[in-house]
C-alpha cells in the first residue's frame, strides 16, 4: 500500500541501527528522488522494517511495493509507509511494510521516494498534544492541485515514541471547501514539539481520474495499474457537493492486491464511519517516477521486526 490520506501521507528480522557513512543517500536530482531500492522477503504479522536515515527536514516520502510471487488470491500489501520513531537517544525515519496475519511471505521490490526537490506552500512549527486532531488551512480545494506533509520532531520523547497520524483532506467552511492539514500525535505518548512542510505536486502524470459516490461503511476499489509497473502514486480526493454531515474521505490509498493471477495495484477508499450520507467526491491518482537510484539489493541494511 502507498501513501497517503488521513493515515499519512509506505522490512524483515534482525536488529536497528542507522545506514552506515559509506551507504550514502543520493541527493535530489529532480522534483521526486527515488533514494532507496529493495529486493527483500516481507514476513507477515508484525511490521516489517528498516531504518532509512535521521530524521530531519529533508523530504516527505512515497512507498510502492511491488510483489515477486503470486501468493493466494486475496492477499494485499496492508501498510506501506514511513514514519519518524525514537529510540531513547535519536528520531530516525523507518520504513514500515506490514502483511496480513494469516498471509504467507512475500518476495517484493520496495522503493522509497523523497519530495524535497517540490515547492514548500507551508511551513511551521507547533506542538502537537496527545489525542488532539489539529487543523490548519492550506488553500481551497483544487482537483488539479496534491500534497505531501512531512512531519519531524524536534525534541527528544520516551523510547518507542512514534509520529504517523496524518491526512490532507477536503472541509467544508460554511462557503467552500479547503485543503486541511490535520495532525494527531498518539494519546498513549507525550506532547510533540514538530516542524511541518508541506509541498506542492502540480505536474505529475495522471494515472487515474473518477467522479464517484462514496458509501459509508463500503471499501470500492478501483485498478490503477499492474503492480510490476513499478511505479509510486499520489492520491488526491476533492469533496464536489456541499458537505454531508459527518462526510469526509478517511482513507484513500493505493495498494498491491493478487487477483488470483496477477498482482495489481488498487485505488481504496472509505468514509469516515460518522457519515450520514454518501460523499460526492472527484479522486485523481498522479504517477511517480523519481530521479536518482540508491542502493539495489539491500541485503546487508540492518534490519528489525
Amino acid at each position: 500500500m502507498k501513501t497517503t490520506l488521513r493515515w499519512l501521507c509506505i522490512l524483515l528480522l534482525g536488529t536497528s541501527a542507522l545506514l552506515s557513512a559509506s551507504t550514502s543517500l543520493p541527493r535530489p536530482k529532480g522534483p521526486i528522488t527515488q533514494i532507496a531500492n529493495i529486493n527483500t522477503t516481507l514476513l507477515p504479522g508484525q511490521a516489517n522494517t528498516w531504518p532509512l536515515r535521521p530524521s530531519s527536514a529533508e523530504g516527505a516520502y512515497i512507498v510502492e511495493v511491488s510483489p515477486r510471487e503470486d501468493p493466494v488470491e486475496g492477499n494485499y500489501v496492508q501498510t506501506a509507509q514511513v514514519r519518524p520513531e525514537f529510540d531513547g537517544e535519536t528520531w530516525t525515519d523507518v520504513l514500515r511494510v506490514q502483511l496480513p496475519e494469516q498471509m504467507q511471505k512475500l518476495k517484493a521490490n520496495i522503493r522509497v521516494y523523497e519530495t524535497s526537490g517540490l515547492p514548500v506552500v507551508m511551513e511551521f512549527e507547533t506542538l502537537l498534544e496527545p489525542g488532539v486532531w489539529s487543523g490548519w488551512v492550506i488553500a481551497p480545494s483544487a482537483v488539479e492541485r496534491t500534497y505531501l506533509a512531512e512531519v519531524t520532531p524536534l525534541e527528544p520523547s520516551v523510547p518507542g515514541a512514534y509520529f504517523e497520524k496524518t491526512s490532507i483532506q477536503s472541509e467544508w467552511n460554511g462557503e467552500a471547501w479547503y485543503d486541511v492539514l490535520r495532525l494527531e500525535a498518539p494519546a498513549d505518548y507525550p506532547s510533540l514539539k514538530v516542524h511541518v512542510r508541506v509541498y506542492e505536486w502540480i505536474e505529475a502524470p495522471l494515472a487515474l481520474e473518477l467522479d464517484t459516490w462514496l458509501e459509508p461503511g463500503d471499501w470500492p476499489g478501483f485498478i490503477v495499474g499492474a503492480s510490476a509497473d513499478k511505479a509510486g502514486y499520489l492520491v488526491k480526493v476533492t469533496q464536489l457537493d456541499p458537505p454531508v454531515p459527518g462526510g469526509v474521505t478517511e482513507k484513500a490509498v493505493v495498494q498491491p492486491e493478487f487477483n488470483g493471477e496477477e498482482w495489481w495495484d488498487v485505488l481504496r477508499l472509505a468514509a469516515a464511519p460518522g457519515s450520514e450520507g454518501a460523499i460526492h467526491i472527484n479522486v485523481r491518482v498522479y504517477r511517480i517516477e523519481g530521479q536518482g537510484g540508491g542502493p539495489k539489493n539491500i541485503a546487508t541494511w540492518p534490519k528489525k521486526h
